[in-house]
């Protein structure tokens, strides 16, 4: 198996990539694999980069060093391709958020070079989407509106500044926008029959259980159970949310008393949602804006490698 790794130079400040690019070196050399590096040149290189490598007919694992949205990239430029049976991929968490790797148990083994090369790999969902009947494209953890997502601009802006990263730029993130209490306004159908119509504090639609540098907003979701989950919160007043917000990133709202008055859950397959007015949407970390999304979840997509020690827990 050949081994590459996509490295996004700008993620998590940068602070890691010197230092990955010395480990990967020295692991792979030492185990003689065949290998290579790339270095990420801007937004969407690695999805290109993914969509168009030439395999050469060797089976190779991508490892996306970076945080969601790298992995999210690498993503998308393979399932586009028609011979994604040939590859794995894999994650490197040197971001600012690196949610995704807390889907497992061990997710501080994921910088862990030769756990990574030495991993295994097994079939996760993969969500896809249309926004505003633009093209079709990927996802694999988490969509945020409303509140959430207004937190993530603002916790990007203050990831900027020293010792803001991970889950202390999201909680500066969600005291500045406690402010303002953005909503959103939302018409939900889903493929088993529900409908939902009004004014949310938050909305998720959830493949993996973190985002927010370790909020378990959605506790229940699982990456390989070819279903995604709706997560709603009504429109409440800041001392409800004041009340809450502490469980909500525990992710045991779910068992407090206030959840059967604020909080819907569903786990679906397909979504349509509109709004009626363009709105900012996080998607695996990226803001983007819409007025109506289709969503859809494509079961057991892509092999994604576990490190070994996760692997064989």
């Amino acid at each position: 198996m050949k081994h590459v790794f996509v490295i996004n130079p700008v993620a998590g400040g940068g602070k890691k990539t010197e230092s990955a690019k010395k480990n990967i070196d020295e692991i792979c050399s030492n185990k003689n694999l065949p290998y290579e590096i790339y270095i990420t040149c801007g937004i969407g290189d690695a999805s290109r980069f993914a969509y168009e490598y030439d395999h050469g007919g060797e089976q190779t694992r991508f490892y996306a060093c970076g945080g969601d949205g790298t992995l999210s990239e690498v993503i998308n430029g393979l399932v586009r391709r028609d011979d994604r049976e040939m590859f794995e991929t894999a994650m490197v968490p040197i971001g600012s958020g690196n949610d995704f790797a807390r889907n497992f148990d061990t997710c501080d083994i994921f910088e862990n070079i030769e756990a990574q090369v030495d991993g295994e790999a097994s079939p996760i969902d993969v969500i896809t989407y249309s926004r505003d009947g633009k093209e079709i494209r990927s996802a694999v953890n988490i969509f945020n509106m409303g509140l959430d997502c207004a937190v993530v601009e603002r916790a990007t802006k203050f990831r900027e500044k020293p010792y803001m990263i991970g889950s202390v730029s999201y909680t500066a993130g969600l005291v500045s926008a406690f402010w303002d209490m953005p909503h959103c306004d939302l018409n939900i159908e889903t493929d088993n029959g529900s409908r939902f119509s009004g004014k949310y504090l938050l909305a998720l639609i959830a493949n993996g259980s973190y985002y927010g540098g370790g909020y378990k907003a959605s506790p229940f979701s699982s990456l390989d159970d070819g279903k995604l989950d709706l997560v709603l919160v009504k429109n409440t007043t800041r001392r409800v949310l004041l009340g809450f917000v502490g469980k909500y990133r525990k992710g045991t709202i779910y068992k407090a008393k206030i959840a059967k008055k604020l909080l819907t859950y569903l786990p679906f397959e397909k979504a349509h949602i509109i709004s009626p007015k363009e709105i900012s949407i996080c998607i695996d970390g990226e803001i983007l804006k819409a007025k109506e999304l289709f969503i859809e979840i494509k079961k057991k997509c892509i092999n994604f490698s576990r490190p070994k020690a996760v692997a064989r827990g």
